[in-house]
C-alpha cells in the first residue's frame, strides 16, 4: 500500500491567519480548516503593528487543527506551504532565539517615511533596474525602505531580519530558509540572489539576512510534531502573498491577472523575460515564468470608505441595494467621474501625494451615482495599469478575489478593459499557490490541484465598451488637469 501523502498551507495574512488543506478525489476541494484573526493596532500617525508572540500562539493552535485533519484523513507524510505580507520588518534575536522586540512594523507606516525620500534618490530613475533588474519605486519598496531607516536609526544592531513567514519557518524547522519573493526589495529578479549594493544600502550584511532557497525546504521539529499530533512533515520556505495569489491562478503565457481585494493587483504573465522591463511596473519571477505587475492603493478599501464614511450606509445590505440602482444608470454615471485616489496611488503613477475627488458633482446625483461612479474610476485605473504593462493588451484576465462577487462592477471592469474576465468561483489564492509551491518543489504533480479553478467567463458588452473609450480619455484628461498624470517628459525618461 502506498503511502497517503496530504497537502496544507498557511496563509499568514495582514487581517486573518488560516490553515488550508487539500482535499484530491471525485470531488477535489480546499477546505479551510482553521481560521484566525491577526490583531492589527494602528497608533496615531500611521504606526501598524503586530504581536509576533500573539500570531505564534495563534499558528500553533492552527497546527493543532492540521494534526487534527490528519489523523482523521489518514495521512502520513504531510507536505505543508507557507505564505505571508511583506511589508514587514521584523528583528530576531539569535542569541534568544525570539523577537527582539514582540511588537513589529507592517506596511508602509510613518514609522519609516524619513527613509523614503533617501531610498527614491538611491535607485528611482533605473537605479533599481540596474540593481534589481526590474522598475521598483521606492515607493513600493517597503522592507528596503525599512532596514535603511533602521540603519540609520540602530546603525550597531545585529539581530537578523525577518519576514512572518521566515520566523514561522526558523520556529517550525529549525532553519532560516526564505523564498526569493519575499525579499522581493533585496533581491535581483534574474540570479534570485540578494543585491550586494542594495544589502549595502540598506545596512544589512548577509548573515543578517535568511537564506534565499526557492525550493527550500526542511522537516517539522519533532516537538512541534508531537505537540500538534501530525505525521512527518516537510515544510517549505515561505512565499510572498502576493506571488503565492498569482501562482495560485496556474497562469498561462500571455495570460492577464487581477487579484481584487482591499487593493488591487493587475499584471500579465510571460514564459520568458522581456529585454527590457517596462518603465512603471515591477517585473518578478513567477515559477518557471515571468509575472509583470502592479499594485494599486484602489478596490474594496474604496468600496468600504463610500459606503460606511462619505454615505454613512451599512456594507452588507445597503451595497447590493446600490449595486442594483447603479446597474440602470448609463455608464458615465449622468457625467459625474470619480478619481478614485483617495490614499494616493501606486501603479503606475506612483504618486502617494495623489488626492481622490468626484468630478462634475450636481444636484441631480444621488447614492448610486457616486457608487457607479467610483467602479467607473476604479475600473479606469486599472485599464491605465494594462497599457503599462508595455505589451499586446492581453486577450483575458484571470480575476479572483472579494471584489470579484459584484456583477455591476466585473462587467464594467470587462467593457472598460474590452477583455473577457475568467471570474475564479474560488477566492483562497494564496492557499491555493502555496500548496502549488509545495507540489512543485517535491517533484509532485500539481494537475490535481488545477481542478480546483473553475470560472465564470465575463464577456465585454460591445456596447457598453464603446461608450467608456471617450470617458477613458476623459479621464487621463482630467489627470492632467489635477496635475497627477503620467506627461510625456516623464515618460521619455522613464
Amino acid at each position: 500500500m502506498s503511502m497517503r501523502v496530504g497537502f496544507a498551507a498557511l496563509d499568514l495574512g495582514t487581517s486573518r491567519l488560516r490553515a488550508g488543506v487539500f482535499e484530491d478525489g471525485s470531488h477535489p476541494r480546499l477546505h479551510i480548516i482553521a481560521d484566525r484573526p491577526n490583531a492589527i493596532r494602528i497608533a496615531p500617525g500611521g504606526v501598524a503593528r503586530c504581536s509576533f508572540n500573539s500570531q505564534w500562539n495563534a499558528i500553533r493552535e492552527l497546527m493543532g487543527e492540521l494534526g487534527e485533519w490528519s489523523r482523521g484523513s489518514g495521512i502520513q507524510h504531510l507536505h505543508l506551504g507557507l505564505c505571508g505580507q511583506v511589508s514587514s520588518l521584523l528583528r530576531w534575536d539569535n542569541n534568544t532565539q525570539a523577537p527582539a522586540d514582540d511588537d513589529y512594523a507592517i506596511w508602509m507606516d510613518s514609522t519609516c517615511q524619513d527613509a523614503l525620500a533617501d531610498t527614491a534618490r538611491f535607485w528611482n530613475h533605473g537605479g533599481a533596474e540596474r540593481m534589481l533588474g526590474t522598475c521598483m519605486p521606492a515607493v513600493t519598496t517597503w522592507l528596503a525602505v525599512k532596514a535603511r531607516d533602521h540603519a540609520l536609526r540602530h546603525p550597531h544592531d545585529r539581530s537578523t531580519i525577518f519576514q512572518v513567514q521566515d520566523a514561522t519557518f526558523l520556529r517550525l524547522t529549525g532553519e532560516r530558509l526564505t523564498h526569493p519573493s519575499s525579499q522581493t526589495s533585496l533581491v535581483h529578479q534574474h540570479s534570485w540572489t540578494y543585491s550586494a549594493e542594495v544589502l549595502k544600502f540598506a545596512g544589512l550584511s548577509p548573515d543578517r539576512l535568511p537564506e534565499l532557497a526557492p525550493k527550500g525546504m526542511a522537516r517539522l521539529l519533532s516537538a512541534i510534531q508531537r505537540e500538534a499530533g501530525l505525521p512527518d512533515t516537510t515544510v517549505h520556505s515561505g512565499l510572498m502573498d502576493t506571488h503565492a495569489a498569482f501562482f495560485g491562478l496556474f497562469p498561462e503565457h500571455g495570460d492577464g491577472l487581477l487579484l481584487t481585494g482591499t487593493s488591487e493587483v493587475l499584471g500579465v504573465f510571460e514564459s520568458w523575460p522581456r529585454e527590457q522591463a517596462p518603465a512603471r511596473m515591477v517585473r518578478a519571477r513567477l515559477g518557471e515564468g515571468w509575472l509583470v505587475y502592479g499594485s494599486s492603493s484602489s478596490g474594496g478599501a474604496s468600496v468600504r470608505w463610500l459606503m460606511t464614511s462619505l454615505l454613512g450606509r451599512n456594507l452588507e445590505g445597503d451595497l447590493e441595494r446600490l449595486t442594483k440602482e447603479a446597474a440602470s444608470i448609463a455608464p458615465g454615471s449622468d457625467g459625474l467621474n470619480c478619481m478614485p485616489y483617495f490614499g494616493g496611488e501606486r501603479a503606475p503613477l506612483w504618486n502617494s501625494e495623489a488626492t481622490g475627488s468626484f468630478l462634475g458633482l450636481r444636484t441631480h446625483h444621488r447614492d448610486a451615482h457616486l457608487l457607479r461612479a467610483l467602479f467607473e474610476g476604479i475600473a479606469f485605473t486599472r485599464r491605465q495599469a494594462a497599457e503599462a504593462l508595455e505589451c499586446p493588451m492581453p486577450a483575458r484576465f484571470l480575476m479572483a478575489g472579494g471584489g470579484a462577487a459584484n456583477g455591476l462592477w466585473n462587467s464594467i471592469r470587462a467593457a472598460v478593459l474590452n477583455r473577457p474576465l475568467e471570474v475564479m468561483e474560488i477566492g483562497e489564492l494564496a492557499l491555493i499557490g502555496s500548496i502549488r509551491h509545495a507540489m512543485t518543489s517535491a517533484g509532485i504533480d500539481t494537475s490535481p490541484l488545477r481542478k480546483l479553478l473553475h470560472t465564470m467567463r465575463v464577456e465585454p458588452d460591445a456596447a457598453m465598451a464603446a461608450s467608456y473609450q471617450p470617458l477613458y480619455s476623459q479621464f487621463l484628461a482630467n489627470q492632467n488637469m489635477l496635475g497627477i498624470g503620467i506627461t510625456r517628459k516623464e515618460e521619455a525618461h522613464a
